[in-house]
């Protein structure tokens, strides 16, 4: 997964500045979101330089590391909890140094098992009475015979723990997808 921002607030030509990389063990049920690295079209601005090392997704558990500077070292220490829930609505509960983000889908369906995910994740309270705020993810297919492409907007350009860890869980679903859309299928005419 790439990440692109544009080159100035106004501008439409984007940077394309770090990537992620989704990992499956075979021998478990822990699916892995890791950070990449930069890339080398230049250096990536402070603000946008992403702490979190990795995510850790395994059943409605999840789990991140961040880079911590011991000694002119850096190591990955854990620092961040959470749960999701598909159903009935896609929503999560992340704890981050004391706080905790609720987020939630705008729509019950968000996971097909013949079409890509789809959904507008949003800010919430823990009150489900209470309406929900801003949004932080968006998903979209962006070219129909493309299925292993998911385009994902996001409110904000800083990668949180409230970013990354339902991005996570959408790439499962864009994975279960993709194999789904990839195997050869026979048709009655």
């Amino acid at each position: 997964m790439s990440f692109y921002y544009p080159e100035t607030p106004d501008s439409t030509a984007k940077i394309h500045y770090f990537d992620y990389v989704m990992t499956n063990d075979p021998n478990s049920t822990t699916q892995m979101l890791t950070f990449a690295g930069a890339v080398s079209q230049g250096v990536v601005p402070a603000d946008l330089q992403p702490n979190i090392q990795s995510v850790s997704i395994v059943s409605n558990s999840i789990s991140a590391q961040c880079a911590t500077t011991v000694s002119s070292t850096t190591i990955p220490v854990p620092c961040m909890t959470g749960t999701y829930q598909i159903s009935p609505y896609l929503n999560f509960s992340l704890q981050d140094s004391g706080n905790t983000t609720y987020l939630r889908a705008v729509d019950k369906e968000w996971q097909f098992s013949d079409d890509a995910p789809s959904f507008v994740l949003r800010y919430a309270s823990s009150d489900p009475r209470q309406p929900l705020g801003g949004i932080a993810i968006q998903t979209a297919v962006t070219q129909r015979n493309r299925c292993d492409v998911l385009k994902v907007c996001l409110g904000s350009r800083k990668l949180g723990f409230d970013i990354l860890a339902p991005l996570g869980v959408a790439f499962i679903s864009q994975n279960n997808f993709a194999a789904f859309c990839t195997q050869p299928r026979m048709y009655n005419l």
